[in-house]
Order: C-alpha cells, then sequence, then structure tokens
C-alpha cells in the first residue's frame, strides 16, 4: 500500500531558482545551489527516529494481514520514520560577479576529516561564468 508523503517544512532563504541539493557525508548539512547567486548551506540539527507518523499493520499468527480485534492480531510499526529537526541557515556562499550557481557539493576528503563539533568543512561550487569556487562553509 502505498503511503502518502508529508510536507515536513521548507528552506527558506533562496531567491530564485534552486539547481542542486546535496547532503554532508554525516547528514548534519544541506548544502544548495541557486540561480540568486549564492549556495547555502543549512545544519539540519539532527535526524530523530520518530514512530508515531509510521502505519499500523494488524498481522495474526501466520504473519498476514488481519482484521483489528481478532485473537492473535498484533500491531506492528512497517518502518520507522526518520523526522527531520528545523534546518538553520549556517552561511550564504556570495558569488561575485552575481551568477547562477549550478551545482554545489561539499569536499569529501576535508569534510570526513572534520569532528562533529566543527561546521561543514569545504564546499565546492560550479556557476554559469565557467568558473568553479571552493569555500570554507
Amino acid at each position: 500500500k502505498d503511503r502518502a508523503a508529508v510536507h515536513k517544512g521548507d528552506l527558506d532563504g533562496h531567491h530564485s531558482l534552486v539547481y542542486d541539493i546535496r547532503w554532508s557525508d554525516d547528514d548534519r548539512f544541506i548544502v544548495s545551489a541557486s540561480a540568486d547567486g549564492t549556495a547555502r548551506v543549512w545544519s539540519l540539527g539532527s535526524l530523530v527516529k520518530d514512530n508515531s507518523d509510521a502505519e499500523l499493520t494488524n498481522t495474526n499468527d501466520e504473519g498476514k494481514e488481519g482484521e483489528e480485534g481478532k485473537d492473535g492480531d498484533t500491531a506492528q510499526k512497517n518502518d520507522d520514520v526518520l523526522n527531520l529537526q528545523r534546518p538553520q541557515l549556517v552561511s550564504t556562499l556570495q558569488h561575485t560577479p552575481p551568477c547562477f550557481v549550478y551545482s554545489a557539493a561539499f569536499v569529501p576528503l576535508v569534510t570526513s576529516n572534520k569532528s562533529k563539533s566543527d561546521g561543514p568543512g569545504q564546499i565546492v561550487t560550479v556557476a554559469f561564468d565557467g568558473k568553479v569556487r571552493m569555500f570554507d562553509g
């Protein structure tokens, strides 16, 4: 059975089309690239396992779906849901002169060596002006 997606919130900050979004390897940050001439880094805080949104399925002793209330039926969660805490804008990476930023990514070797108390590490962007730029997040 398909389950409808639930809108959990927005990342407000860009003033134009967003071309790209990437998660850091440690799942603590997102970087987005936009036609507004910026890349933006968002802190996710932490992902919290939340079972409250998981759909309940009633199963009988043979493991088949059954009707609620029959002898031997047990309610089980189909899956765990990861809830995203409200992301916070950490930094805006301005491109000068302003131009479309098509892609942004975390630099894996630099980012993975940073401790959890540090920021997102280095970020590389690709823009309409043909330049590849490196930023410290």
